[in-house]
């Protein structure tokens, strides 16, 4: 029994994605009680992916099972950092040979394995990165928008909603920045909760989030959507790159079923109904308080 570790980089930026490997590899049976400390690392933050895996490979000549872990490590701080080391308990099963029966094997003595630490180089934030930005280090990044209904032919009192995704590979949906929100004269915005998302995959984790605008124009105009854009960093080409959504214009014109009602012309007989007379009323009041005296004096 023993274990190997590896990571995918030698080096990544802080708050950027490494990926541990840990493989677990035994040519003899084991019980059920096999157990692996948990990793921990103070300055960093550590996301298991998924469940372990488990198969079989061959090492000179001699089958080996194989329990595979794999963990995202998001660094926090610049610097050297180590992968501290785990262990891994198990209790092998052992066979007699004297003994072809079927209890011809025997629980062996707990054995334990350690995996070797790791160093890992933790660059800071380039230089060249604009100030005030968001450090958004990533393989990949995408910013999206869609429109329920169309922008097209919009009138007055129509509602509208944006949705904007931003989508990142190797950053979690935690680590996304809210995004910039128009506020325009004579367009009322509504927003709603953000989405936030994470999906694990062989590269590791890929975050996303959603944000939607509920928009509103209470006049007839053009307005114009600023455009939206971030600064991210590439991990895999090492250079900065711009994400943009450009500029949209909503052209809105009047709403005709929110037009005032036509008034009459001058000259025209307004048609007016006298108003009912009130006497009826106050009569069978009256009538109703007296019965009520009468009723209560001769009780």
């Amino acid at each position: 029994i023993f274990i190997d570790a590896s990571l995918d980089a030698e080096s990544v930026y802080v708050q950027a994605q490494a990926l541990l490997t840990l493989r677990v590899f035994h040519s003899v049976s084991l019980y059920d009680d096999s157990s692996l400390t948990p990793l921990q690392i103070g300055d960093a933050r550590v996301e298991q992916l998924g469940e372990p895996r488990t198969y079989e490979q061959i090492i000179n000549g001699v089958r080996h099972g194989v329990i595979e872990l794999r963990y995202a490590i998001f660094p926090l701080k610049s610097g050297q950092l180590t992968i501290p080391s785990q262990v891994f308990s198990a209790t092998p099963v052992l066979r007699n040979r004297s003994e072809l029966g079927p209890f011809g094997s025997r629980p062996g003595s707990l054995t334990r394995v350690r995996s070797p630490q790791i160093p890992l180089t933790v660059k800071p934030i380039p230089a060249d990165y604009p100030q005030g930005a968001p450090w958004l280090p990533a393989r990949s990044l995408s910013l999206e928008e869609s429109w329920n209904p169309s922008p097209e032919a919009l009138l007055v009192g129509d509602s509208l909603t944006r949705t904007v995704r931003l989508s990142a590979e190797g950053l979690a949906s935690v680590q996304l920045p809210p995004l910039r929100q128009p506020e325009l004269a004579g367009l009322r915005s509504y927003p709603d909760q953000p989405r936030l998302n994470d999906r694990q995959s062989e590269s590791g984790i890929s975050g996303s989030r959603e944000e939607s605008l509920a928009l509103v124009p209470t006049r007839s105009d053009s307005f114009v959507l600023p455009q939206v854009e971030l600064f991210w960093w590439n991990t895999k080409s090492d250079r900065l790159e711009r994400a943009v959504l450009a500029p949209r214009t909503l052209n809105v014109a009047d709403n005709p079923q929110l037009l005032e009602e036509p008034r009459s012309l001058p000259g025209e007989a307004a048609s007016t109904q006298p108003p009912s007379p009130l006497w009826p009323w106050q009569l069978s009041t009256l009538l109703l308080g007296c019965t009520s005296l009468l009723g209560f004096a001769l009780w």
